[in-house]
């Protein structure tokens, strides 16, 4: 499948929001496309002169603003990994010849059970308390991880995983280690000796 491709200095995962500025009249033609013939399109990050090979497709979920010049805000949101075979460039844009991962299946388990556990830790620590039952019933990894700003880093290491109890795995990991710096922060220092 051939689909257009937004080469930026960010990593998107599956069902990630994001908020992006159009203003280069390529991608301004490109988001046209999409608004009118459904065209779509994905965002791999880049770094200096490369492009990553796997990246992910996005639908637009919310258009903020549209000027006059063409340029638009908007919130995308990730859909489904891919992998880049080949790209040309046409107009100016990347077209990438992709295959999609397989959509991850949720296995309700007790990986999973424990991971659902410690995201709720987590919120917690994060000082999300309200509407807690919104967060509850999560079942893909991908789901852990919907509001949490992560760097590209860690991100892309998501996107390399092909496996859905690897990444469950990892963002059980991610967690752990967050609870334990925060726990850190918060602990007093010992003050013995200082009678």
């Amino acid at each position: 499948m051939k689909i257009n491709l937004f080469p930026l200095d960010i990593a998107v995962l599956p069902l990630e929001q994001v908020p992006l500025h159009i203003f280069e009249s390529r991608y301004k033609k490109m988001i046209k496309e999409y608004l009118s013939e459904g065209k779509p399109f994905g965002i791999v990050h880049r770094s200096k002169n490369s492009i990553e090979s796997i990246g992910c497709s996005v639908e637009i979920s919310d258009i903020i603003k549209s000027y006059p010049s063409g340029e638009y805000d908007l919130i995308i949101k990730g859909k489904d990994k891919f992998r880049i075979n080949n790209r040309i460039k046409n107009d100016g844009i990347w077209v990438g010849d992709i295959d999609y991962f397989p959509i991850p299946i949720s296995n309700k388990n007790e990986k999973n059970d424990k991971l659902s556990d410690l995201y709720l830790q987590v919120l917690l620590q994060l000082g999300i308390n309200r509407n807690i039952e919104r967060h509850l019933g999560k079942k893909l990894s991908y789901e852990y991880l919907s509001g949490i700003v992560l760097p590209n880093t860690i991100k892309m290491e998501l996107l390399l995983i092909e496996h859905e109890n690897e990444r469950i795995d990892y963002i059980y990991k991610l967690f752990k280690k967050i609870l334990e710096q925060a726990n850190r922060k918060v602990l007093p220092k010992d003050n013995i000796g200082n009678a």
